[in-house]
């Protein structure tokens, strides 16, 4: 219907699923969760944060309603930066043949995925 979701109520879409967006702290709290409980070197989190960074210049708007060529083509770059930097990764992970760390997502600073070390 054209509406976009809130944190707290969300939205139903057209089969009748519940979309809600979670907080940015909630997001975090649940990766966190999942790549420290999971064994090393069987998680990849693909994420980057929206803005300017070394291999992605032109971040996207993180608006969801917009749908300008521009965004659309911000995204797609997005989307080709974070397949540069996970690609190989998690291929090999879903074939059973990834060999290193456990990938967090990509540190703004670097432009690289942060592997993950337990503490």
């Amino acid at each position: 219907d054209g509406t976009t979701p809130s944190p707290s109520h969300g939205t139903e879409v057209a089969n009748g699923t519940r979309l809600s967006l979670e907080t940015d702290t909630t997001v975090k709290v649940v990766g966190y969760q999942a790549i420290t409980i999971s064994p090393p070197g069987s998680y990849i989190r693909v994420n980057a944060e929206m803005r300017p960074q070394p291999g992605m210049l032109k971040a996207p708007d993180d608006a969801m309603d917009d749908i300008s060529t521009t965004n659309i083509k911000h995204l797609k770059a997005m989307g080709d930066f974070w397949f540069e930097q996970y690609g190989d990764a998690v291929v090999a992970l879903i074939t059973d043949r990834y060999q290193g760390p456990s990938l967090d997502r990509i540190d703004p600073l670097t432009g690289r995925p942060q592997a993950y070390q337990p503490h």
